[in-house]
């Protein structure tokens, strides 16, 4: 019989499957973390810039947007820098909404409060934490610097 040097693999077992399963979920729920890491705060940028900007760009530029002016702001791999950056161009953006509602508004009280919420020290605190992660980040990568430089 010329099949008699052949050994028949084993079939798998529930093991391998219930492990196979866990894996694709893992791979499926770290792909969908990704996705929120990436468009979410995009949404959020154009679900309260839509309102003025209105069909005029897509939630796409937003996306596309976000992805751009992170990488020009270095690329951080730190996720509080990432967030901090991402709430800053919200808070510039709807800032921006702030300023178009006190030009628009009928009653001058209106116009005050509104221009005095975009002028508020709390408001600009959030730049300066962000340069003091962006800085502590920094010293934190100094000495991995220091041993590149080194090498090369």
């Amino acid at each position: 019989m010329a099949d008699e040097g052949i050994q028949k693999q084993p079939d798998p077992s529930p093991d391998m499957e219930t492990t196979e399963a866990r894996i694709t979920e893992q791979e499926r729920l770290a792909t969908l973390a990704d996705n929120v890491k990436q468009w979410v705060p995009a949404t959020y940028l154009y679900g309260s810039l839509s309102l003025v900007h209105g069909k005029m760009l897509p939630a796409e530029a937003f996306i596309a947007y976000l992805e751009k002016f992170l990488e020009e702001a270095g690329g951080p791999t730190d996720p509080i820098e990432r967030l901090l950056l991402e709430q800053l161009a919200f808070a510039h953006h709807n800032t921006g909404l702030l300023y178009i509602d006190a030009a628009a508004a009928t009653a001058i009280e209106e116009a005050r409060v509104l221009n005095g919420t975009v002028s508020t020290p709390d408001h600009r605190q959030h730049d300066r934490s962000t340069t003091q992660v962006r800085q502590a980040s920094t010293i934190q990568q100094w000495p991995e610097r220091e041993r590149q430089q080194a090498k090369d």
